[in-house]
């Protein structure tokens, strides 16, 4: 990881090709109609080395970010069950 700070902090170019992502729709279940829109979810595949890097800068970042005091899901911490 320190390789890719280093070229970031540097403004070197690099090859950010594992940053891709690709979505796949997945039909939520077998007995909704392959035909409508609503029975299918995206889902994302990225690289291991994605995924990898997000897990490693997540606690940097996280302070930064900030969500609407009403969400709760994908939250750390909050919940909407007692």
């Amino acid at each position: 990881m320190n390789f890719w700070i280093k070229k970031i902090l540097n403004g070197e170019p690099g090859n950010w090709s594992f940053l891709k992502t690709t979505i796949k729709p997945i039909l939520k279940s077998s007995n909704k109609s392959p035909s409508a829109l609503k029975s299918w979810r995206p889902i994302s595949l990225m690289e291991s080395e994605s995924w990898l890097a997000e897990k490693m800068l997540k606690p940097y970042i996280e302070p930064y970010l900030s969500t609407d005091s009403a969400q709760f899901g994908y939250k750390t911490g909050h919940s909407c069950s007692p």
